[in-house]
């Protein structure tokens, strides 16, 4: 299970996008739905992820960065959707943005998912897993804390940036009260139960062109957790980018036959 939840952390950022909005501003929500419909239509996604988070407990700090490119096809049939994320983690001081494996402890992962198996390429490791596509979608959403009943994207904004339309938004941090932001709350739960979190100060920004074609999005938020006993403060600030939905997307299919089954 704990592999299924580190893989549903990763799959989280597929489906980063379908939150629900409240707001008020009609033209900003037009704007947003027309986005959604949008990604709704494609058949293939390549995806380009880099977060960087700089914390401080004390006197001390930390700095770690996660970049990330997820690769999907077939996504309006299930049946034959194929799914690739390569992810590197980087962790040390200094500032995030600086992070790079040569000054930093570095850490890669590769996941594979296809026929409703998960196989996962980490820390020497080749194991695979099934994960039916309800149970992956039901791990996904519960490990981002998105339910569909649950408004989040508030005060939305529209304005024209060339021939650009940027989105901006914020989000109440009583909604992310029982949530995970990037699967945040579960990976710090498996170290201590006892933690506590806190967000502050979460906005962000869609930037989609005229279509409605999502190009990128940025999320920033403060974290204040209590782990260990010890206070940190987290800055997170997010980047995603996506390639032209036009262009054929290419996954390459890892040797199966290497990975280890575990239940």
């Amino acid at each position: 299970m704990k592999v299924r939840r580190l893989a549903a952390a990763i799959l989280a950022f597929a489906m980063i996008f379908s939150v629900p909005v409240y707001a008020n501003n009609d033209d900003a929500v037009a704007a947003y739905r027309q986005m959604q419909a949008k990604m709704n239509e494609y058949e293939n996604i390549n995806v380009f992820y880099d977060y960087k988070v700089d914390m401080v407990s004390g006197q001390s700090s930390i700095a770690s960065r996660i970049e990330m490119n997820m690769k999907a096809t077939g996504l309006k049939n299930p049946e034959t959707m194929r799914i690739n994320i390569y992810g590197r983690s980087v962790m040390g001081t200094g500032k995030a943005e600086d992070l790079t494996p040569e000054n930093g402890v570095c850490v890669t992962q590769n996941i594979y998912y296809e026929n409703q198996m998960l196989y996962m390429d980490a820390m020497d490791m080749k194991i695979k897993t099934e994960m039916p596509l309800p149970e992956a979608k039901e791990e996904i959403n519960s490990t981002i804390g998105m339910a569909d009943d649950i408004n989040k994207l508030k005060n939305m904004t529209l304005r024209q940036d060339g021939d650009k339309r940027v989105i901006s938004f914020t989000v109440d941090p009583e909604a992310l009260a029982d949530a995970s932001l990037m699967g945040l709350e579960n990976a710090v739960q498996n170290s201590d139960k006892d933690t506590d979190i806190r967000y502050h100060d979460v906005h962000g920004e869609y930037v989609i062109d005229q279509e409605g074609n999502l190009l990128n999005a940025r999320v920033y938020a403060t974290i204040d957790m209590k782990l260990f006993g010890e206070s940190v403060t987290a800055n997170l600030v997010g980047e995603v980018g996506v390639a032209d939905p036009s262009q054929p997307v290419d996954i390459a299919t890892p040797n199966l036959a290497e990975y280890e089954f575990i239940d």
